[in-house]
């Protein structure tokens, strides 16, 4: 029960840190722009 806890954690904060890798991406290109 804990291993599927700590994947299903793993998995979310993988995701986040991907949307939000994206948006600072989507930023950064805006502001060279």
């Amino acid at each position: 029960m804990i291993w599927e806890i700590m994947y299903a954690d793993l998995l979310f904060k993988n995701f986040l840190m991907n949307f939000l890798g994206e948006n600072q991406g989507a930023g950064k290109a805006a502001e060279k722009n």
